[in-house]
């Protein structure tokens, strides 16, 4: 294999890893979110369901 096309690939190869990285991180940062969301919501709801809230 010529030297400019493996380093070419190499390149390609090391980017792709980059990404990756990159878009598991974001979703690990994103989930962490998501729960810490859920969570307070579920404190919330658990409150109005122990207080008795009847809204109808």
């Amino acid at each position: 294999m010529e030297a400019w096309l493996k380093k070419a690939i190499e390149a390609i190869e090391a980017d792709a890893q980059c990404a990756y990285s990159m878009c598991k991180d974001t979703a690990l940062k994103e989930q962490v979110e998501l729960d810490f969301v859920l969570e307070k919501f579920l404190v919330a709801f658990r409150k109005v369901v122990e207080k008795g809230d009847d809204h109808e």
